[in-house]
């Protein structure tokens, strides 16, 4: 009745084969009270039990008989008996949706003694691919899926082989469905890379160019804030590197939660970030910068022993004009923020009159 059951599940009956499957333990349950106190008996009767269980997915009726089959084996004290036990517990743990676990029971299982049983082997290869799959290991699915199909034919197991194939094309195309989510991956962490600051996750001074290069010419106003950390290298000397870059990733997320959504912003490098904000005028892009001012002044949340206060900043600002590009918007955002510093720093300004807003 098992090898009935285990037919009609292969050739995709299903309810066929639960029915069978029930039909089959209601007369093991049966033929175990009869085995008594034979172990032999009783070890084949719950090989027939466990594998009704697998068919029925009744996962306390496979723990109870991978237990009994151990329990037999230990007494027993022969080693086919064991890598059998080793092989239900790898079916035990899958059927629980463990599939790491039961890729632990199978790396446990002594091959060499099962060489000689054939059920044994493709049970053995059937579940290291359904574990292999389970776990998300595609390739190494594959290859199982393989090993299991040209153990198939070589033993001539000819109502298997054609589900087989079609199951190995499946997995074949999961691998090359990963494959491909993996480069796709690699090549968004690349770009990311690419554009981005390592330290703090802002746009690097690559992503900025070419957003200004979208933007600009153009004949709306759009403001550009250059501002650096006042005294930054005392910091560094005094606390240490650690603390200097601690303060830029802080500082990082300050710019990100004070400036408008539309806006763009940069580490140009060491201590030096951009804030670009396109359609924002000179009263509106001076707003924004004596903000920034404030909110690091304020800011609790310096690294140790940093407080309030202890970090300020100089912004420089400036407005396109008509015909400007990036370089030189940013040439007067520089000029502005060299007035800054020497007006006492912890403050925004504009360029001086002579170089215009």
């Amino acid at each position: 009745m098992v090898a009935r059951a285990k037919v009609q599940s292969t050739l995709g009956r299903d309810e066929a084969a639960r029915r069978d499957a029930r039909e089959a333990r209601t007369h093991a349950d049966a033929a175990l009270a009869l085995a008594g106190e034979r172990p032999h008996a009783r070890m084949f009767i719950h090989n027939l039990c466990f594998i009704a269980a697998l068919l029925l997915g009744d996962t306390a009726a496979l723990a109870q008989c991978c237990h009994a089959h151990a329990a037999l084996s230990e007494a027993l004290q022969l080693p086919h008996y064991r890598q059998v036990s080793r092989l239900m517990q790898a079916q035990c743990r899958l059927a629980e949706g463990d599939a790491t676990a039961a890729l632990r029971a199978l790396d446990e299982t002594d091959i060499a003694v099962l060489r000689g049983n054939r059920a044994a082997l493709h049970w053995l290869l059937e579940t290291r691919w359904l574990a292999l799959q389970g776990a998300g290991r595609h390739a190494e699915a594959c290859a199982a899926a393989q090993a299991l199909l040209d153990f198939e034919r070589l033993h001539h197991h000819g109502n298997a082989v054609g589900p087989l194939i079609a199951l190995l094309r499946e997995v074949e195309l999961q691998v090359a469905r990963a494959e491909a989510e993996r480069q796709r991956a690699r090549a968004a962490e690349a770009e990311q890379r690419a554009l981005h600051d390592a330290l703090t996750g802002l746009h690097n001074r690559r992503a900025l160019d070419a957003q200004l290069a979208t933007a600009l010419p153009a004949e709306r106003p759009h403001a550009v804030l250059l501002l650096d950390i006042d005294h930054f290298k005392a910091i560094n000397d005094r606390h240490g590197h650690g603390t200097g870059d601690a303060v830029l990733r802080e500082l990082a997320g300050v710019l990100r939660a004070t400036s408008p959504a539309a806006a763009t912003v940069a580490r140009q490098g060491g201590d030096e970030f951009v804030v670009f904000v396109p359609d924002l005028e000179h009263g509106g892009a001076l707003a924004l910068a004596e903000r920034l001012c404030e909110r690091a002044r304020r800011h609790p949340g310096w690294p140790a022993p940093l407080g309030p206060g202890a970090v300020t900043l100089s912004v420089g600002v400036a407005i396109a004009h008509a015909g400007d590009d990036g370089p030189a918007l940013l040439r007067r955002a520089d000029a502005a923020l060299y007035r800054a510093k020497h007006e006492g720093r912890d403050r925004a300004t504009r360029p001086t009159p002579a170089l215009g807003a």
